[in-house]
């Protein structure tokens, strides 16, 4: 027998049965969007907690390297003040030498005239201590001529006390 139609009964049944799967349907929809919303949960707060502590890790990392740089940039400009200092004294010296060197040449002159002086006053002397001692001249150029060595001999000191 072919049945085209529900009767009253069965039509009931089926819309008991199409309700109860609406409901159940809906009840595990609404279970599933709960699960996703918590499990969406989770995995912001988990990617978070990620991103923290990679934060944390990178942020530490920096530091240390900053710290790295810090200590060598400190050791750089402490030799490089150790070195100014060193430069600045070594100046200090040139310029000592040079001015030394300056008053040198100064001395050196006037020493070496001081020298001429007294060589002469030295050959001076002694040519007339000379010419007293062979009769040629008096005793006034035997006082001269003794006057004249002594001349000589402190010109010839004074130059080798400079050197």
């Amino acid at each position: 027998m072919k049945v085209d139609a529900l009767d009253d009964t069965e039509e009931s049944r089926f819309r008991l049965i199409e309700a109860e799967t609406q409901r159940v349907l809906s009840a595990v929809l609404e279970e599933m969007d709960a699960s996703s919303d918590a499990l969406r949960a989770q995995l912001e707060a988990k990617g978070a907690s990620l991103a923290d502590e990679e934060t944390r890790r990178m942020l530490a990392k920096l530091e240390k390297s900053t710290s790295a740089v810090d200590q060598t940039l400190l050791a750089t400009r402490r030799t490089v003040r150790e070195e100014m200092a060193t430069l600045r004294q070594l100046k200090t010296d040139y310029e000592k030498l040079q001015e030394e060197k300056a008053q040198g040449r100064k001395s050196g002159l006037l020493g070496a005239a001081v020298l001429l002086a007294g060589l002469g006053a030295l050959s001076t002397g002694l040519t007339d201590l000379l010419r007293v001692a062979t009769g040629a001249s008096g005793g006034d150029v035997a006082t001269q001529g003794a006057v004249e060595v002594v001349f000589g001999l402190v010109g010839v000191y004074i130059y080798q006390s400079r050197q």
